[in-house]
């Protein structure tokens, strides 16, 4: 008869999975304390009466149409990004004052924005 492959485990076996164990729990970290200002959940409403409904509700004005707002189309391929705000500012009479540390070169393609 063949000797069985699969042992059961002794009572050393398992002493030095308990200690294991242990010292690896022991190596968590604790827990964060949470700050006072922590987002919470929201305290209850007090008991109380329930208000009586309203009566009368405030009438709004009719609404009106408002006109389309002003749309540009801008494409540009390597331009100074000053000369770009200059002519943007420009064409929808803004008086803009540019710093002159602004510098690089802008490519956009921008249609009715």
């Amino acid at each position: 008869m063949a000797k069985s492959l699969h042992a059961r485990p002794g009572r050393g076996t398992w002493l030095a999975l308990a200690l294991v164990g242990a010292l690896a729990g022991g190596c968590a970290q604790a827990p964060m304390k949470q700050s006072g200002t922590h987002i919470g959940p929201e305290a209850a409403p007090a008991p109380g009466a329930i208000p009586a409904p309203v009566q009368v509700s405030p009438v709004l004005p009719k609404p009106r149409p408002t006109p389309k707002p002003e749309t540009y189309s801008v494409v540009v391929n390597g331009v100074k990004v000053q000369e770009l705000l200059f002519a943007v500012a420009r064409d929808a009479r803004l008086n803009i004052d540019i710093h002159p540390g602004i510098s690089g070169v802008v490519t956009l393609n921008a249609i009715d924005q």
